[in-house]
């Protein structure tokens, strides 16, 4: 299999079937712009989030980062938000996701799902406490968390869904 050398000894393998995270990427902003009736709007999954969470922690040599900045900035553009807001907090998770890759890839699907928990809290403080900060109005008391609980509890799916794509199409 033909590898990159990146001169300092590592080695990445060439890459092979990048449209499947991609796609994957656009059916997430799909999932996210469903019209969700009364009190589910309140705990709707953070779909592009997870998805990028995958990623990260499957390929962290291709997505990272400026990976999570873009597609954040993609999503704020998306839902008419400052430029930037989800951008932030999109690359603060991938970064802490990155920081952790090697230590929450070695447990299954249910034990990652209280890392996912964290991530997609830390993501949804930190986009709350950007709002507020741009004076834009902010949700009931801690309300705004519930989404955290919705996507740790779907983890497990999302990540054996993505992980047999990931392996059907050879994903590097």
């Amino acid at each position: 299999m033909p590898r990159i050398t990146t001169g300092v000894g590592v080695e990445i393998p060439k890459a092979n079937n990048l449209w499947v995270p991609y796609a994957t990427l656009i059916f997430a902003f799909l999932l996210g712009t469903f019209v969700l009736p009364g009190w589910m709007v309140y705990v709707a999954p953070e779909w592009v989030l997870l998805v990028l969470i995958y990623w990260v922690l499957a390929i962290p040599y291709r997505f990272g980062i400026f990976s999570a900045l873009f597609i954040g900035l993609v999503v704020d553009v998306h839902r008419g938000l400052p430029l930037g807001l989800n951008g932030l907090a999109f690359a603060v998770v991938a970064f802490s996701a990155l920081a952790l890759h090697q230590r929450i890839r070695i447990y299954p699907p249910v034990q990652q799902a209280g890392m996912v928990l964290l991530l997609v809290g830390i993501y949804l403080l930190l986009k709350q406490t950007l709002r507020s900060m741009m004076g834009i109005g902010v949700g009931p008391g801690v309300l705004y968390l519930a989404p955290a609980l919705s996507s740790a509890l779907l983890w497990p799916v999302i990540y054996l869904t993505l992980r047999s794509l990931r392996i059907r199409y050879r994903v590097r």
